[in-house]
């Protein structure tokens, strides 16, 4: 099997290819998506992947929208895979108690932090 990948979901190119990139010089595999769409299919292409790193509030979508498909979806519900949103918002620790395992960072993001957390993701996945 291919060494653990993360999948980085948001509606910004540029903060995708940032944190692929920030991820590349710790040494953690990473793909990019732009959409709950695109991010399903590299999650079907990819089954090295076993961390999403998602923006909870996409352009025309929800992150939580992600989550939801991902578990109705015979090829990946029973992939172990651990979430990470990224929001702004205040008030989300609810989603923590409805979809575990889901981790919530606050923006703005500490780089170190989020580089922590998806390693004990990627750990917890294998």
């Amino acid at each position: 099997m291919r060494e653990s990948a993360i999948l980085i979901v948001d509606d910004v190119a540029d903060i995708v290819a940032e944190m692929i990139s920030m991820f590349a010089l710790v040494g953690v595999p990473a793909f990019g998506a732009d959409s709950v769409q695109e991010a399903l299919c590299m999650l079907r292409r990819e089954p090295s992947i076993r961390a999403v790193i998602c923006d909870l509030h996409l352009q025309h979508e929800d992150g939580r929208t992600l989550l939801a498909l991902v578990r109705k979806d015979p090829d990946l519900a029973d992939r172990p895979l651990n979430v990470i949103f990224i929001t702004g918002d205040s008030d989300v620790e609810i989603l923590c108690a409805q979809a575990p395992p889901v981790t919530i960072v606050r923006k703005p993001i500490d780089p170190d932090m989020v580089i922590e957390h998806v390693r004990r993701c990627l750990q917890q996945a294998e």
